[in-house]
């Protein structure tokens, strides 16, 4: 199921208080870095949350472009929208608006805002989160919104966590002759060769929702977009992408995700894919033995599922 609707226009570019809505992006990461690490407190105190997490003390640079690099994936991907407010002429970062999918069990979308702590006109949080609110219902294809950390419960709308806090992530492991490591912006380049030379071979191998990835038209930029959501994603431990190299790893044979699923009968989605010569050479069966092996001994599932492959997909999405 999509969030919003293939022919929805996404706005971009529109007035708001304080300034203009823009999209964030990769080119906006100094501006967004400035703005929230000099408001952590702030953020942390008007989102509300149960325990600290974004942002935090310590966050690198490199892990703010991680970030931005999420947030354009998300839009390319069209699964949640962030927004910068900018003052004229792109000077200065006011804040943020976003609208994320939810766990909500009675809502399609959740809503959050925030303003920056310094240099602000008197009043724009307040003018931002009534903005958002009334723009988000009014525009948007969404029937049921909720806002957590102002008006709902963060807990109502947080889906469970996929392993524990304390879990430590391998970064790396053997299997056979290859390695597999998690995948990090510094792979951009032998993820992208991979998966585009062989676009057919590796197209709907990750099911309905990405029946299309991977397509002629991405580009180098947004194969740093996407490299950079995985990082993101490890840092939050939300979901985790192995890409599968050769030994001295000068070339990428293919990618293991491990997400988190709604399935009753699983608690983790497993899929994986290989470049075609690899399959061929009969790789997937040994690796899927491999993975399952690895699953049981070192991760904290109990059920994991390989969908398209020991339940097909459109069983699995039908639940």
């Amino acid at each position: 199921m999509t969030f919003v609707p293939a022919d929805f226009q996404v706005p971009n570019g529109i007035p708001c208080p304080g300034g203009t809505l823009r999209l964030l992006d990769m080119d906006y990461l100094a501006q967004d870095f400035d703005a929230y690490m000099s408001s952590i407190e702030r953020i942390q105190r008007a989102f509300d949350y149960e325990v600290e997490t974004w942002p935090y003390r310590g966050l690198s640079m490199r892990l703010a472009l991680a970030d931005a690099a999420y947030c354009e994936w998300e839009h390319y991907c069209r699964t949640s929208f962030s927004y910068c407010v900018f003052t004229e002429n792109d000077v200065r970062h006011l804040g943020c608006i976003y609208i994320h999918q939810t766990a909500h069990p009675q809502a399609e979308a959740q809503v959050m805002t925030w303003t920056r702590a310094d240099g602000i006109p008197e009043g724009l949080d307040d003018d931002l989160f009534a903005f958002a609110k009334d723009w988000v219902a009014r525009d948007w294809p969404f029937e049921t919104l909720v806002y957590p950390g102002r008006e709902h419960a963060w807990a109502d709308c947080r889906a469970p966590a996929f392993v524990p806090g304390d879990f430590k992530v391998p970064e790396f492991k053997q299997f056979e002759d290859m390695q597999l490591c998690l995948l990090n912006m510094d792979h951009t380049r032998l993820d992208y060769e991979a998966y585009m030379s062989n676009i057919d071979h590796v197209k709907g191998v990750l099911g309905p929702h990405f029946m299309d990835w991977p397509t002629p038209d991405i580009t180098p930029r947004l194969a740093l977009a996407d490299t950079g959501w995985c990082e993101w994603m490890h840092d939050l431990k939300i979901c985790f992408s192995y890409g599968i190299f050769n030994a001295d790893m000068s070339r990428e044979l293919g990618c293991l995700y491990l997400s988190p699923t709604d399935h009753p009968d699983h608690d983790a989605e497993i899929c994986f894919w290989f470049v075609k010569d690899a399959s061929d050479a009969g790789v997937e069966p040994r690796f899927m033995a491999f993975v399952r092996d690895w699953l049981a001994s070192d991760w904290p599932f109990a059920r994991p599922g390989f969908p398209g492959r020991d339940v097909p997909w459109d069983s699995w999405s039908a639940v």
